[in-house]
């Protein structure tokens, strides 16, 4: 019950069909199940366990694929890596289509070694659809491909052009407002950027150690075997998205989202080594194995405490707060993260205990401020008579401004 997930629940009940956002098409694959369980009419607790099992039944499949259909040992170890290791806040902001993305471009680095190429192209083809950043991923593995396997330079060039081709189709003739949104950022924040003002200390943080670790890994591992060549490369591509991380984030307290842009770090250090390292004592590579994936499970776990104790504190709240508008200061309420999910969050969780409620915190309340019977959110208003009475059960008062 965590921001984008509320979100996408609440459309799910509201308008009992899928919403697709930002033309990201490809993950509605992850509504179906819930959108079954609300046409059957199952409860929000039902319905949330659904779109829950959704996420892991899609790792799953992709697992599966690489492992069964692949018969790839290697890509399914770098998969499980991916999925347990560097996760902690991702694993309940589990909805990004960054990490789904991610999980696919596994599987297409496993289509490439296993010559996959129909399942390949089907990939490449999808891919763009699903996350901007996943260029970035794609790229930096075409490029290997075509600067240090020769045997994989056509397949390489060939991949990469209908990657471009299906880029700048979307671009073209299916443009969004997010898109567009994160493009005007890029564009004004590039601007204004001084280098000389930023440093390493945004990704130096106890919370990102697994991706830390992972490059000096990777580091380690291509001057021990003199791949130096391949390290100019990983050095060069991993600083440039660094810089392209740094210049479109202004705002770092937000560590669940730069967790989930390290993870394609991540995937990019963990990938070289697997392509660099010798496999000499098996023993061992399983020992530490072991040790990663024991401590990614209880990151996972303990992380887990925090979001458990976001819920908790959104009950207590709900059971003197209705129908208010709160100044927003993070200082005094951390457990929020980001006060636009407040409107959907308090109304799903309330619902599922008793009569609904609901409350939303905004930077300037008054700007929301109406007399009128309506569900307010960061994104517009919605008359109560339009509410899904099958859910929500919201009683006909005004919202007030409230001191927080």
């Amino acid at each position: 019950m965590f921001l984008d997930n509320a979100y996408q629940t609440f459309l799910l009940i509201q308008n009992n069909e899928i919403v697709v956002n930002a033309n990201r098409w490809p993950v509605v694959i992850l509504r179906v199940l819930p959108l079954i369980v609300v046409k059957g009419g199952g409860s929000i607790k039902l319905i949330l366990l659904a779109l829950s099992m959704s996420y892991m039944l899609f790792q799953l499949a992709i697992y599966a694929t690489i492992r069964f259909y692949n018969k790839d040992r290697l890509r399914s170890w770098l998969f499980l890596s991916l999925i347990i290791i560097p996760v902690a806040h991702s694993f309940y902001w589990c909805n990004s289509e960054l990490i789904t993305g991610l999980s696919i471009v596994v599987l297409l680095i496993s289509c490439i070694e296993k010559e996959r190429r129909w399942l390949s192209i089907l990939i490449l083809l999808i891919l763009p659809w699903v996350h901007p950043l996943l260029l970035v991923i794609v790229v930096f593995i075409l490029g290997y491909y075509f600067f240090f396997e020769p045997a994989k330079r056509l397949v390489a060039i060939s991949y990469g052009v209908i990657y471009a081709a299906m880029t700048i189709v979307k671009s073209l003739y299916f443009q969004n407002w997010y898109d567009t949104e994160k493009n005007r950022i890029l564009i004004k924040q590039l601007e204004e950027y001084s280098l000389s003002s930023h440093y390493l200390e945004y990704i130096l943080r106890w919370e990102f150690w697994p991706v830390v670790a992972s490059m000096i890994c990777c580091i380690a591992i291509c001057l021990f075997y003199k791949k130096y060549t391949v390290l100019s490369y990983y050095l060069l591509t991993t600083a440039a998205y660094l810089l392209l991380q740094d210049i479109m984030i202004r705002n770092y307290d937000n560590v669940f989202y730069h967790e989930v842009s390290y993870l394609l770090i991540f995937l990019w250090s963990a990938y070289l080594i697997q392509k660099q390292y010798k496999l000499e004592t098996k023993r061992l590579l399983l020992g530490i194995g072991l040790l990663l994936f024991t401590m990614g499970f209880v990151r996972i776990i303990m992380q887990g405490i925090f979001y458990t104790d976001r819920i908790e504190w959104y009950q207590a709240f709900l059971s003197t707060h209705d129908r208010e508008i709160i100044e927003y200061d993070k200082s005094k309420d951390p457990q929020l993260i980001m006060e636009w999910g407040s409107p959907y969050e308090s109304i799903l969780i309330s619902s599922m205990a008793g009569r609904s409620r609901t409350i939303l915190f905004a930077a300037n309340p008054k700007d929301f401020v109406t007399r009128d019977s309506v569900f307010i959110s960061h994104y517009g208003q919605l008359p109560l008579s339009e509410l899904n009475d099958e859910y929500f059960d919201l009683e006909p008062i005004p919202y007030k401004e409230t001191a927080n």
